[in-house]
């Protein structure tokens, strides 16, 4: 991860500086999100008993809007679901976010590099291996897709709501990480290799 080089926006974005409540959930499975993790997080969310903004960012491969649709109207009317595709930037929807809920994919890194704590699910068992989701305590992965419920996820996020102490540790060990300077180590490296030779 000391390697990642992330796209300019978010080398430009700000990253964030504490948590001291959920306000806001960033839900984002990316491409074509093959299990439809989408649904199954705002199925499992719609009986959290909070007052959270979901902002949902869909992946320009995303065919099942259908199920999305009658999953938002059966949310309370005071919910506040905003449904995004083919955005201009991700790091906008991100840095706006106190908690993202995605797959195992480069977005992983995206979200650390703004300090953004992650609760990851890997779409597949190639994406299970994703060694980042493993040793960094900014994200809790939860496994492969086919054995996690919706009872799993909205523990998870309620645990997360509910722990301040938690939220922080996890943001601080995101902030460690420093995945903001991959390309200017990668310059770095490439620099006084060609300065040597």
């Amino acid at each position: 991860f000391q390697y990642f080089c992330l796209r300019n926006e978010f080398r430009y974005a700000t990253p964030l500086k504490e948590i001291p409540s959920v306000e806001r959930i960033m839900i984002s499975f990316g491409g074509t999100d093959e299990n439809n993790l989408t649904a199954k997080a705002l199925r499992a969310l719609s009986n959290l008993n909070q007052e959270i903004h979901f902002d949902v960012v869909l992946g320009i491969g995303y065919t099942e809007q259908k199920s999305i649709d009658s999953i938002v109207s059966s949310y309370p009317p005071n919910a506040h679901i905003s449904i995004n595709q083919d955005i201009r930037s991700m790091a906008e929807h991100m840095e706006q976010a106190d908690l993202l809920i995605t797959s195992n994919g480069r977005t992983l890194y995206e979200a650390a590099s703004l300090n953004v704590p992650v609760i990851s699910i890997a779409q597949n068992h190639r994406e299970q291996k994703h060694p980042y989701a493993h040793i960094s305590q900014g994200v809790l992965f939860m496994g492969q897709a086919d054995y996690v419920t919706e009872e799993n996820i909205l523990t998870a996020v309620n645990d997360y709501i509910q722990e301040r102490d938690k939220r922080e540790t996890m943001r601080e060990a995101l902030e460690e990480h420093n995945i903001i300077n991959g390309v200017e180590r990668i310059k770095q490296i490439l620099f006084n290799e060609s300065n040597e030779n």
